[in-house]
């Protein structure tokens, strides 16, 4: 049992990544576009300060609206928003 739960707790994830649909189904911003607003939360569950990079892939459209960079603390949380905008 105590092999179990060392290897448990050893190979358990250092971050944890969280990605929600704000409330609400659109918004229309000013530039008349639609706008769909997400959010990134970012856990750090080491036990030593961590920066990670927040970038977006491979979806066009999808923009970051805050720091390129996160640092976090140990057990520090973050939260990222995201948007998606469409031109109507």
């Amino acid at each position: 049992m105590i092999i179990t739960l060392t290897l448990a707790i050893a190979s358990r994830p250092l971050v944890s990544l969280d990605f929600a649909k704000d409330r609400g189904l659109y918004r229309l911003n000013t530039q008349g576009e639609i706008e769909n607003s997400y959010t990134l939360k970012i856990i750090n569950k080491s036990h030593q300060n961590k920066r990670y990079n927040v970038s977006v892939k491979g979806f066009e459209g999808l923009n970051i609206i805050g720091p390129a960079y996160v640092n976090l603390n140990p057990g520090e949380a973050a939260d990222v928003s995201i948007f998606r905008d469409r031109r109507v």
